[in-house]
């Protein structure tokens, strides 16, 4: 039991090495990612050694609270209460993909296993992402952003498919030394499996290569995203603050667009909570000084995110403006922060009040990107990018481009931002569109249709960045099929587990 206890914890600490980590606000973050194909066999092995379904359990909990208090370790920056309770939460949740996993490990035979243990995993990240309590984060393809090849496989399932490819090898792996077939068997089963990892691994390359050549063709337009700099987590005095955000923004619009350029940015990219404001839907009115910016470039396009009174509450929220009194659109965030942007229960659990005050932000109700030009463009308002529904249905609605707006100022430790960045990568892949990217402190940039990061601005730098970018209409099969992949590994998770289960029982299982 010590021993599976100890190789557990060494799971989760080596699956947690695998995402961009930091423990101190002035060091770099580092990953390695390649750990995820290796830290899960340690797991294998612990949960194959287990007496009982109770013990499998625990074993889970612990590699699962050891995974999120390291890969979340960012979260302190709010609270050592608020880091536990995650923590606690997120080892709760993993204990049970334990039980399924050894349920899977200690059956008599290994037939299948190929399929079964990678589908059980990804099944499990799949329902990790449904629900108002969901924290979809540390999902293992999220590892493999800078991985081109493994990347493209979201194109066909999403990210649960590059964490398909991460399971098979990691199972590869346990397969060929800790399996219960001979050796002659394993070695054969683990070939096929090479094959099939090699196949999949080449054929990414190609994707990449194609979606490459293929962006060179496409249209494009200009786009220009402004990076503040600043600091929500800062002690300032609100006045100061006022004055330095519109100098940050403002100002560096307006020597944006003083630029003689070659190309002119047919839309400028503000990220949520650039300007501390409130706006009414009813009587709308900009500031002067942003009103200002039309006087250097009557056909501006701004979109910039505010906190928005409506007639349901008060809404965070996006707003393209074509004129100093023109509203061409607004997208309201869908997914709002627990205890950051409501409180669950806050008529019974009121404890705390917001920047703005005591009064919950009110969801978005509707997916419908954002006119611009002769098509639209998706918004995500932060935590909304951890979804990948959200992006997927713009897209589908028929948006032509993906824009992420972030204020990912709050955490002291690098990593938090690192990590939110990471899953733009993917929604980029899923829908083959360009993501422009607009974040307080960092990363602000813009990645292309084939994952390719074409430029960002550095972390903490007040600057702002023009490029063109391709604009792809094409559907990708992601965005046609949605989670599909995703449900059919939960129907095979859930018929392979419950007949293991029901048939080894003689096996001490539970």
């Amino acid at each position: 039991m010590l021993i599976n206890l100890a190789v557990s914890i060494l799971a989760g600490i080596l699956l947690a090495a695998a995402f961009p980590l930091s423990f101190a606000p002035d060091a770099p973050q580092w990953a390695w990612p390649w750990l995820a194909f290796f830290a899960p066999v340690l797991l294998f092995v612990a949960l194959r050694r287990a007496k009982s379904a109770l013990e499998a359990y625990l074993l889970g909990f612990i590699a699962g609270g050891v995974l999120h208090l390291l890969g979340v370790y960012w979260i302190s920056s709010f609270g050592a209460p608020a880091l536990v309770s995650l923590v606690i939460y997120q080892a709760f949740i993993f204990g049970f993909l334990g039980i399924a996993l050894h349920i899977v490990l200690r059956f008599q035979s290994d037939s299948y296993n190929y399929v079964l243990l990678p589908a059980v995993w990804v099944a499990f990240e799949y329902l990790h992402s449904i629900g108002a309590a969901s924290f979809p984060w540390l999902h293992l393809g999220y590892t493999q952003y800078e991985n081109a090849p493994v990347l493209q496989l979201a194109g066909y399932g999403g990210v649960y498919a590059s964490s398909f490819f991460v399971l098979l090898a990691a199972y590869s792996v346990f397969h060929l030394f800790w399996g219960r077939s001979p050796m002659r068997l394993r070695l054969k089963s683990t070939a096929f499996a090479a094959l099939a990892l090699l196949v999949l691994y080449l054929g990414g390359c190609y994707t990449y290569w194609a979606w490459n050549r293929a962006e060179k063709l496409m249209p494009a337009t200009t786009i220009a995203v402004v990076q503040g700099g600043l600091a929500s987590n800062e002690p300032w005095n609100l006045d100061e603050y006022v004055t330095a955000a519109h100098q940050a923004y403002v100002g560096t619009t307006l020597n944006l667009l003083q630029r003689r350029l070659q190309h002119r940015p047919e839309l400028v990219v503000w990220p949520e909570g650039a300007l501390p404001t409130f706006y009414n839907l009813h009587g709308l009115q900009l500031d002067p000084d942003v009103r200002n910016l039309w006087t250097q470039r009557e056909d501006l396009k701004l979109l910039m995110a505010s906190l928005l009174r409506t007639d349901k509450g008060l809404e965070n929220a996006a707003l393209l403006f074509t004129g100093p009194n023109t509203l061409a659109g607004k997208y309201s965030k869908n997914h709002l922060v627990g205890f950051g942007e409501f409180v669950p229960f806050g008529k019974a659990l009121r404890m705390l009040d917001y920047p703005w005050g005591a009064e919950d932000l009110h969801e978005g109700e509707s997916l419908d990107p954002v006119p611009f030009n002769e098509s639209s463009v998706a918004v995500n308002i932060c935590y909304d990018s951890v979804y990948p529904s959200v992006t997927r249905e713009q897209v589908r609605r028929g948006a032509t481009l993906i824009s992420v707006l972030a204020n990912n100022s709050w955490y002291k430790l690098p990593s938090g931002a690192g990590q939110h960045a990471v899953f733009d990568f993917f929604r980029a892949v899923e829908n083959r569109r360009t993501l422009v990217r607009a974040a307080t402190t960092g990363i602000s940039g813009f990645i292309a249709p084939s994952g390719r990061q074409i430029a960002a601005i550095a972390r903490n730098k007040c600057a702002w960045l023009t490029e063109q970018v391709p604009v792809n209409r094409a559907v990708s099969l992601y965005t046609l099929w949605g989670d599909t992949f995703a449900i059919v590994m939960l129907i095979i998770a859930v018929t392979g587990v419950a007949y293991r289960a029901f048939v080894g029982v003689g096996e001490d299982i539970f």
